[in-house]
């Protein structure tokens, strides 16, 4: 390509190479056994996440994170008095540490791939972290035109693309999906996709949180 005359030849094949040398990349991350070899650790879910979005922050992307809400709690009933028919809600404002049995490099590069389709499809990409005692639920917000209901569950098949996405701007090979829902499987997770009333496309993902 190097050696081709003509440089709006020469470029184009460059793009072609380099679009090929991505979906070979993704196809071989699609395919490796990584995600069923990595060890499963215990780690700090919140910190995790904040880890990822601040390195595309750091490099200027609209990315966000938002840490669990606060705890709250109603007053108890004793054996000597029962619990009171209202009151004040007790709030537990305090940092919230999320932990979770995961394998951390699959459930990065998860979360890695939905950020990079919320940016290159929604513009930004809002992340927020809630959980509960049986399982933990991360959201990937964007401000995009949303998905077409029957897309939703084509967009999950290796290589698939929606129409409206298939040109050189956006990038991507469709494998991204893909990918996030065989690393959210792994860990015994589910991903759904919904359409905000807002505008934009929210990415759900729910992970047990036993080991």
């Amino acid at each position: 390509a190097e050696g081709v005359a003509e440089p709006g030849v020469r470029e184009a094949m460059l793009r072609d190479l380099d679009e090929m040398d991505a979906m070979l990349d993704e196809v071989l991350d699609f395919l490796s056994r990584e995600l069923r070899e990595e060890e499963v650790k215990t780690v700090d879910l919140g910190a995790l996440l904040q880890s990822i979005c601040d390195d595309y922050a750091d490099l200027g992307a609209p990315v966000s994170y938002a840490d669990p809400p606060p705890l709250t709690f109603h007053a108890a009933g004793t054996l000597f008095a029962p619990p009171p028919s209202s009151g004040p809600v007790q709030v537990f404002d305090h940092e919230r540490k999320v932990r979770l049995a995961c394998r951390p490099v699959a459930l990065r590069r998860a979360i890695a791939n939905l950020i990079d389709n919320a940016l290159k499809y929604g513009r930004c990409a809002a992340v927020r972290l809630d959980a509960g005692a049986e399982q933990v639920r991360i959201a990937v917000e964007d401000q995009g035109p949303g998905i077409p209901p029957e897309e939703m569950e084509k967009v999950f098949l290796p290589l698939y693309r929606i129409e409206s996405s298939r040109q050189r701007s956006t990038g991507g090979t469709g494998l991204g999906l893909a990918i996030v829902r065989s690393a959210i499987a792994a860990h015994r997770g589910q991903v759904e996709l919904r359409n905000r009333e807002a505008g934009g496309l929210c990415v759900l993902v729910t992970l047990p949180r036993e080991a």
